[in-house]
C-alpha cells in the first residue's frame, strides 16, 4: 500500500511570535514549497483589523509571516480575495487552500 498525500496544506493553527506569525499545516509533515522565489498572497493585520499585503517565507512545514507596518499582529489572511494567484504547496505538488486566522 501507499502512503498518498489526499490535500494540499490546510490550515492548523498560529502562534504569535513577537513581531511575527507562525501558521501551522495539516498536510505539510514532509515541508512545503513556493512555486517561485517568495511566498504570495499572505495579509497581516493587528488589533485594528486592517490587512496589509505581508512578507512571509516557509521554515520546516511552517510559515512565518510579517510586516513592518504591524508591529503587533494578531491575525494573518492567505489568498482571501476574488481571483488569487497563491504559490504555496506541499511537498507533494498540492496548492494551499485558502484561509483566515480571524472571525471579524
Amino acid at each position: 500500500m501507499k502512503d498518498i498525500v489526499c490535500s494540499g496544506p490546510l490550515y492548523k493553527g498560529m502562534e504569535i511570535e513577537k513581531d511575527r506569525i507562525r501558521i501551522q499545516f495539516d498536510f505539510a509533515e514532509d515541508g512545503l514549497a513556493a512555486k517561485q522565489t517568495a511566498l504570495t498572497e499572505f495579509t497581516i493585520a493587528g488589533a485594528d483589523g486592517l490587512f496589509v499585503p505581508a512578507q512571509a517565507f516557509i521554515e520546516g512545514n511552517s510559515v512565518v509571516v510579517h510586516s513592518d507596518a504591524v508591529p503587533h499582529p494578531v491575525a494573518v489572511r492567505f489568498a482571501w480575495k476574488n481571483f488569487p494567484q497563491p504559490n504555496l504547496y506541499n511537498s507533494a505538488g498540492l496548492p494551499a487552500s485558502p484561509f483566515r486566522t480571524d472571525n471579524w
